[in-house]
């Protein structure tokens, strides 16, 4: 049944680019940019939803003091709906 799905849909891990670092493994998350974008850990199998409609980036490659991952900077589209 997964060689089925395999064929018609690419998985997590083949798809995104490495973005910032997660705070469980310290290794690279991926963004996953196609809706609804979301970051994805390899290693840990964690996927964390992101804000939509809007502009995402990493923010100075600064890290949260409770929970060590990298923060993520989100603005909004002006012309969001």
């Amino acid at each position: 049944m997964d060689s089925l799905f395999e064929v018609s849909f690419s998985s997590l891990a083949a798809s995104g680019k490495p973005f910032v670092r997660c705070g469980k493994c310290r290794r690279y998350m991926k963004l996953i940019e196609s809706k609804p974008s979301r970051l994805h850990c390899e290693t840990c199998k964690d996927t964390y939803n992101l804000p939509q409609n809007g502009l995402i980036k990493g923010f100075k490659e600064l890290r949260c003091p409770l929970d060590e991952f990298e923060l993520v900077q989100y603005a909004a589209n002006n012309n969001a709906k």
